[in-house]
């Protein structure tokens, strides 16, 4: 897979075995292709170019990969599932292989880029990803490192695009890009996306307000210990 370039018509991608002549696999208006039936454990190079206008760019550098070896391949594991807990979490979860004894899980965005590992010392079969943008897709792979053979298996099929859950245009208006949590913690805004919030103002010179902050904050912390999304600003 490669980034989209706006000013692009198509893409041409060209593979080769290392040392054998350059071929041409794809040219098409997408930004991902596929190349089945290569030779196990051997090293191949991709390079892309794009045509704009008539015009063709030059190629990229070449990307060197080997392809794994047979037993290597049996231990690929099932594509993970992977959902949004708001605007910037993702919980993701596998089935790690009865052999493995840690696991390393990489994510990229929609909109193209390469593979980014977020961790390669997972040893459960869930893991949360942090930081990541409101309203913006995202997908995840897994792979397990096997304890016999000492080695990395192939990484799984990538998950459907998870969609983190979008800001309010209203807060966006509302409230700076960060806030401050109740640990004094900065946080960003998009952590508030999908959840219900509540807009709660006072001051402390109002003696209603200085009863009633005390009963809110009991009711947050309730609301909070049965895993509810919701949040006080």
């Amino acid at each position: 897979n490669w980034e989209s370039i706006k000013r692009a018509d198509f893409y041409e991608l060209q593979f080769c075995k290392v040392g054998e002549a350059w071929r041409s696999i794809f040219n098409g208006t997408g930004n991902f292709a596929r190349k089945r039936n290569l030779d196990s454990n051997a090293d191949y190079q991709f390079r892309m170019r794009y045509s704009s206008n008539g015009n063709f760019s030059e190629f990229t550098e070449p990307l060197v990969m080997r392809t794994h070896t047979y037993e290597n391949a049996l231990t690929r594991m099932a594509s993970p599932s992977a959902e949004a807990i708001d605007g910037t979490t993702v919980r993701i979860r596998w089935d790690r292989p009865p052999k493995s004894i840690k696991s390393e899980i990489q994510m990229k965005s929609e909109e193209g880029g390469p593979w980014v590992t977020i961790s390669d010392q997972y040893p459960g079969s869930t893991a949360r990803k942090r930081g990541l943008r409101a309203g913006r897709g995202y997908l995840f792979r897994t792979r397990g490192f096997n304890r016999e053979t000492g080695e990395w298996g192939a990484f799984s099929e990538p998950t459907e695009i998870v969609q983190t859950k979008s800001l309010h245009p209203v807060f966006a208006e509302m409230f700076p890009s960060e806030l401050l949590n109740a640990n004094g913690d900065v946080v960003s805004l998009d952590s508030l996306a999908g959840k219900v919030v509540g807009i709660y103002f006072s001051a402390h010179w109002c003696p209603p307000c200085r009863q009633f902050t005390p009963m809110l904050a009991n009711f947050y912390k309730r609301v909070k210990e049965q895993g509810e999304d919701f949040e006080i600003v």
